[in-house]
């Protein structure tokens, strides 16, 4: 199978030591993985490898979607694309706020989550995606430095959404982060996938079957460097991962 593109990712896992509250992140804005079983025997880490080396670092902006849950403004954006305000009930289509992570709810800033069709209203950098209650979700690069491209759709397309933006909070002291996580598909929740993004300091490793859907093959992971730092209370030895296509030949 030919891959016309290659999206890199990299993962890092590690022990780790300190006092109560503060939570370190082993991963970078991208995955972390549970794999403790390899060989390490790789070059020390440059100091530039990774900023994001506890909760309190903010994360590589990736995701770069706005929502806003339905209004009385919502009436009318669903009314453009086809629907109405009401609708979002009868069809489970539409955005809700959520409440930050217990055990410490009512400390965070609430986040949203968003699921069901919609329908796709302008293109490119332009477009946003109208659920059938009237909450939007508009593409703006504005919040992102990382130069992503926006979702292949046309005006008019119907898409499926799954959408989550929550707030986990730390401890009351150590502060909060957030996690954003975006999948768009054509059609039904069981169509091709047109546009995926994770965001976060600490967010679970891609799945096997989520692998094999991007890119055609399996993948593997390969150590890449290791480093030590202190973070906090926290004493760290983090291990960073590449992953390997299982293409051929291989791809790092």
């Amino acid at each position: 199978m030919r891959i016309s593109s290659v999206v890199l990712w990299l993962v890092a896992v590690g022990s780790w030591s300190g006092c109560h509250g503060e939570s370190t992140s082993p991963a970078d804005a991208t995955d972390a993985t549970n794999s403790s079983d390899a060989t390490v025997d790789a070059l020390q880490c440059p100091s530039s490898a990774s900023s994001q080396r506890s909760t309190w670092d903010p994360p590589r902006r990736t995701v770069p979607w706005i929502a806003t849950l339905a209004t009385d403004g919502g009436v009318t954006a669903a009314a453009d694309a086809g629907g109405t305000a009401d609708a979002g009930a009868a069809t489970g289509s539409g955005c809700v706020p959520v409440p930050p992570d217990n055990p410490f709810s009512s400390l965070g800033t609430p986040g949203v989550a968003c699921a069901g069709n919609a329908t796709a209203r302008g293109t490119g950098n332009d477009v946003m995606l109208v659920f059938a209650d009237g909450s939007t979700l508009r593409w703006d690069t504005s919040v992102t430095e990382a130069v992503i491209s926006p979702p292949v759709v046309a005006d008019g397309a119907r898409v499926w959404v799954d959408f989550s933006r929550r707030t986990s909070v730390v401890c009351p002291v150590c502060g909060s982060f957030q996690t954003t996580l975006l999948q768009i598909r054509a059609g039904s929740s069981t169509g091709p996938l047109i546009w995926i993004g994770r965001e976060s300091v600490a967010i679970a490793e891609i799945g096997a079957d989520l692998v094999s859907e991007l890119f055609g093959v399996g993948a593997h992971e390969q150590v890449a460097c290791q480093e030590a730092y202190t973070a906090g209370c926290f004493d760290v030895t983090r291990q960073q991962y590449d992953h390997i296509l299982e293409t051929s030949p291989a791809q790092a």
